[in-house]
């Protein structure tokens, strides 16, 4: 596994801080992601986090995704709009968090792993 520093504007710090707080693991890893997705109903009640809850689970799947799977990075489509590149796949990070939240979509925990496996293949 590799160690990634994230950009400060890719930074989910809200929701790091809220893992903390809360004694849930809240690194850049799976454990973080799967903490979350635990505590998925807490933290969208939450009146500080809840409205920023999808982009800041966007953030931190992207910054897991550069931790575990070498060559994975940040790109910018030309609309400006923030990816994950893992080898030639674009991982559009928010439209997967919010399929997550609000359309019972795929764990973000489900996206890791289904990537770490094939190397983005």
């Amino acid at each position: 596994m590799r160690s990634a520093r994230p950009r400060p504007c890719c930074n989910p710090a809200t929701l790091t801080q809220w893992l903390a707080d809360r004694n849930e693991p809240h690194g850049y890893t799976c454990d973080a992601l799967a903490a979350i997705e635990r505590r998925l109903d807490e933290a969208l009640a939450d009146e500080h986090l809840g409205p920023m809850l999808g982009t800041e689970i966007a953030l931190l799947l992207g910054q897991v995704l550069i931790a575990t799977i070498d060559g994975a990075r940040w790109t910018v489509w030309p609309n400006e709009h923030p990816v994950i590149r893992i080898g030639h796949t674009d991982l559009d990070v928010t439209e997967i968090s919010d399929t997550y939240l609000y359309r019972h979509g795929e764990a973000p925990t489900t996206i890791v792993n289904q990537y770490r496996f094939t190397d983005g293949k």
